[in-house]
């Protein structure tokens, strides 16, 4: 077992990918680990969690190479990137309303709940991307493809791994065989490219992944391609073709039978009234539906996006009673399932919420809150528009002085970052509350 450590391609292990890697059950595993780390030969840095020293890996490394031929590592490490094919279905089961086909002769035991599939995907999203690499240079393609898709959105949640999930999905692109594959992975490319502000690629790769799900017949996956270009629409400023978008999608996820699909199509819609249309009755329906369809899939992450977007809908409708509860149980239900960046969203919602009924020092209280998590998880794109949001709350509320100099940070930090982008929101920001500081100092006595 100590030899077979040196294939394992992560920083550390926990008892199952060890297990995996030498065709031993769990229990077996544990016992030998056990044995290794009293003999000093392994480490086990936090609990359950294990890892070689640069040297005693140098020395398994030589050792499974003396002892173990092509086909033998081979065999393991086909057994390892199984093993965190079906785990990372696993998880993907445990904290999505959308269920992943797991394999019937697969041992691993399903997750306890989405509080331990999401604590385990974010231990293990590095691993991931590099277990996806080695299951490339093996050929394994049905594996890439798997694992691929099954990770993304976890990468593609997890700061500063933005460029690793592209990578991931180009490795799967290139795995695929048949046009279903090729189709959903464009589509999760789209995704990326959409968060990264590139709406041309974005577009580019829905217009294939729609015309290879046409090929395909596949109707859910022209459903989830149709409603991403209805969200691209929505970016755009094209509004009617943003509705038609949508509204397509939501006719072909009800024709697949798509419950989740149809929840986050209806939430888009929701969306679309809110925010383009100047709908927000229109948009309260659809976010209606939608909580109900989350609420019976038990999808709580789900639940915790609709509820933010209905609190921002009640607070367009005058009435401040049911967005604060709206906030309040979007912000229980992501504390109590363990996912932190919603967490940070919904405490930025319900400080923009705070800030905009004129509770300054209670929105500026929950700004920090969230500003915490967003330094803890390394997200500096949140942290900026944080920074930016205390600003306007102190400008807005006349406080200048504290306004000019959170304006300031976010300059900084943009120039650190070279963002010329935010650097000339920061500036413009700047300049309108030296405007103000000006017509205040002329207007007094």
């Amino acid at each position: 077992m100590f030899r077979r450590l040196a294939l394992h391609p992560g920083a550390d292990a926990d008892v199952c990918s060890v297990g995996a890697l030498a065709g031993v059950d769990v229990g077996s595993a544990e016992r030998a680990l056990a044995a290794l780390v009293r003999a000093n030969l392994v480490e086990q840095h936090r609990p359950g969690r294990f890892r070689l020293h640069d040297l005693l890996r140098a020395l398994a490394v030589d050792l499974v190479a003396r002892h173990d031929g092509d086909g033998a590592r081979r065999v393991a490490m086909i057994r390892l990137i199984d093993h965190y094919v079906d785990r990372t279905i696993a998880a993907q089961n445990a904290t999505s309303p959308r269920k992943w086909r797991r394999d019937p002769a697969a041992t691993t035991p399903e997750f306890v709940d989405e509080t331990h599939a999401y604590a385990w995907l974010e231990t293990e999203c590095r691993t991931i991307v590099a277990v996806v690499r080695r299951a490339a240079d093996l050929g394994a393609h049905a594996q890439v493809v798997r694992l691929a898709l099954a990770s993304a959105e976890s990468l593609a949640r997890s700061p500063g791994l933005a460029a690793e999930a592209s990578a991931v999905l180009g490795h799967a692109l290139r795995a695929a065989r048949v046009d279903r594959d090729r189709a959903a992975v464009l589509h999760r490319l789209a995704i990326l490219a959409r968060n990264a502000g590139d709406l041309e690629a974005a577009r580019a790769h829905c217009d294939r992944s729609l015309e290879l799900s046409r090929a395909a017949g596949d109707r859910r996956g022209q459903a989830f391609v149709l409603d991403l270009l209805g969200t691209l629409d929505h970016l755009e400023g094209r509004d009617t073709e943003a509705l038609e978008h949508h509204r397509e999608a939501l006719d072909l996820a009800r024709g697949a039978g798509d419950r989740a699909c149809e929840d986050d199509i209806l939430h888009n819609l929701g969306k679309l009234c809110l925010e383009r249309l100047g709908d927000p009755s229109g948009a309260l329906d659809y976010f209606g539906q939608s909580l109900e369809i989350r609420r019976g899939l038990a999808d709580r992450r789900g639940l915790v996006s609709t509820l933010n977007a209905m609190g921002a809908t009640y607070a367009a409708l005058n009435d401040p009673a049911s967005a604060g509860q709206s906030f309040e149980e979007a912000l229980a239900v992501s504390r109590d399932i363990g996912d932190r960046l919603s967490e940070l969203d919904t405490l930025a919602n319900l400080g923009r919420y705070r800030a905009a009924h004129g509770a300054l020092d209670a929105a500026l209280a929950e700004f920090d809150r969230a500003r915490d998590i967003a330094v803890e998880l390394g997200d500096v794109r949140r942290e900026l528009r944080l920074r930016f949001d205390v600003a306007g709350a102190m400008h807005a509320a006349g406080r200048l002085k504290g306004a000019e100099e959170h304006y300031r940070s976010v300059l900084d930090l943009a120039v650190e970052r070279d963002d010329t982008a935010v650097q000339e929101i920061a500036y413009r920001a700047l300049g309108k509350l030296y405007f103000d500081l000006a017509d205040r100092q002329t207007r007094s006595p």
